[in-house]
Parts: C-alpha cells; structure tokens; sequence
C-alpha cells in the first residue's frame, strides 16, 4: 500500500541508519567510520545531494543520493537509492528518485547514471521504466584461498621472469615525493582503459595523496608491479575493507603488453600476497566485456558471483 513520505536533507546522524540499511542489502559490508569519512571528504565543487525519507513520525526508512565529481565525467550524476526492505514498493524510492532527479536537472545534467544488483529482480525492471538502460554487467567473484595451490601458477611468474619482467610493490618502489607523483599517473592512466571510465574525474593528487599514505586499504605493500627494466607495465592492487574482506581493487596492463601473460603472473603474486597477510578469501569485479581478465580469473579458480548493472539515461 502507497503512503505518504517526508523528504528531509541529510544530517551526520543518520548516517549509522544509512550504513544499516545498506548493509543489509549488500555482500561487500561498509561501516559507520568509512560512511562519515567518505561524507566528510566531499570537495566544495561537488554537487551533491543527499536525502532521507521518513515516516510521519520520523522513522527512516529510505536514502538517497545525486552525486557529480570525482569518478563522474562532465555532466554526469550518480543517483543511488537505498529503501529498507520492509518499506520497499510504498513510493519510498520513487519519492527520492524523483527529487533527486529533479534536482540534477537543475544543476545541468546531461546523463545520469545508476547501478542495480542482479539479485534484486524488481530493480532493475525498476530503473528501465524510468528511462534507464543496461550499460554493463559487472561480475563479482570469489576465490577461495585457504586451499589454493599457487605452486600450479608458478611456472607463469617464471615465465614473466625469463622474459625480463621483475615484480615489486609501491612500497618498495615509493622513494620520495616524485614516486608517488609517478604512481599517481600510472593508476589514472590504466584506469582510463577500464571499460567505460575515460573521460571521469580524478582525484585531486593531494587528496590521493593522503589517502594512499593514511587509509588501511590503500597500503602500498598490496599495491604489487610487473616491471620491465625501469618500465612499470601492469597493476594489482589488494585492498582490505574494514570488515576484514580482501578484494583485488584493480588490475592493469599497459596496452602493448597485454597477451604475454603479466596479467595473470601478476595475479598469482598478488594473490600469494593476500594470503600471507591473513585472507582466506579475496573477491574481485570485472566488466563483462573485459573477456581477458575474465578468462584470467577463470585460470585462477574464481567462482562467478551475481554483480550487478550499470545504467545510464540521457534526460
């Protein structure tokens, strides 16, 4: 049954309902420090607007978010909906939607962008009947690593070995101001080849700057590099979430060393690391047009996982 909602802005406090009700809705789990810092870390030039819905007598039942900045491209906005379960198809969402909507209209948008589970068979139908259409499918997978078996990937990072390729970390690689500057380019440069991402915003270099030096899950050591001579010519990144979850963050290669098999070396290396630092098991995402980092985790013993679709609408 539909029922009347009240939209409010956002306050600090509701961010321990926010991290509640989205945790009960996700795999990959967040936290209330990791909720307020992220809130807290948005830059003056974002646009960004966030609001909760309430109950009559105030009970929060749903949240919702326009965001345009850093990970955007020029006129894009992210719109993210969260409604509790028991409060969901009672016009909780649509309410939110349609404010946050209208709202990006205002501030010029010229594409909007959302993204849905797999597992949650109403939103997407949900989405498209809104406008939205499927950009992406974004696989997640597990790898399971108290069992496995690095000895059988050996003879890869061998092979990568006999043909001049050496493999380190950030942290060993990380000198001074001037090697984090180059670590700083090299992310940005293999992420803009991540299907769909050129053209967004990057951060600001002092902000991942900082970020890289203070948070947990950007510990350098987790950062591992195929290099060739003084080349770095691929990444993979481990990352820890505060929920004690381990997730290969990113993995690149530079375009004219691709089908030489660092892509899957390097993976083993990072994997190898990941276990020795305590994960039993590591997850990872994938574009479902990426078909060689695909085909690599396959190799490996990844185990497919529902992901998720991302969508975009042009108003």
């Amino acid at each position: 049954m539909q029922q009347p909602f009240v939209l409010r802005p956002y306050v600090e406090s509701d961010m321990a309902r926010i991290v509640e009700i989205v945790n009960a809705q996700s795999e990959a789990q967040t936290t209330l420090a990791e909720g307020l810092r992220v809130e807290r870390t948005r830059r003056p030039e974002d646009k960004v607007l966030r609001l909760m819905a309430t109950t009559a007598d105030g009970t929060i039942v749903g949240t919702g978010l326009g965001y345009s900045g850093i990970g955007t491209k020029p006129g894009e906005f992210h719109i993210k909906i969260r409604v509790d379960r028991p409060y969901q198809g009672q016009g909780a969402g649509r309410a939110l939607y349609q404010a946050i909507e209208e709202w990006a209209l205002a501030e010029g948008a010229i594409r909007l962008a959302a993204g849905v589970r797999e597992i949650d068979q109403d939103a997407l139908p949900w989405a498209q009947r809104r406008g939205y259409a499927v950009e992406h499918h974004v696989f997640r997978s597990r790898l399971p690593l108290t069992d496995w078996d690095e000895t059988a990937f050996a003879p890869y990072v061998e092979q990568a070995k006999t043909n001049g390729i050496r493999f380190s970390s950030f942290a060993a690689e990380i000198t001074g101001e001037e090697s984090y500057e180059r670590c700083y380019d090299f992310v940005g440069r293999l992420m803009d080849d991540m299907p769909g991402a050129l053209g967004r915003t990057r951060a600001p270099y002092e902000r991942w700057r900082n970020n890289f030096r203070t948070l947990p899950d950007m510990n350098p050591a987790g950062w591992m590099l195929a290099i060739d001579g003084d080349r770095w010519v691929a990444l993979s990144s481990v990352v820890r979430r505060e929920d004690d979850g381990y997730f290969t963050g990113f993995t690149g290669v530079e375009r004219e060393y691709r089908g030489r098999g660092i892509a899957l070396a390097l993976k083993v290396v990072s994997l190898t690391y990941a276990r020795s630092v305590g994960a039993r098991e590591i997850f990872t995402s994938n574009h479902s047009v990426n078909a060689p980092m695909l085909a690599v985790n396959r190799k490996l013993g990844y185990i497919p996982e529902p992901g998720h679709f991302n969508l975009a609408k042009l108003p």
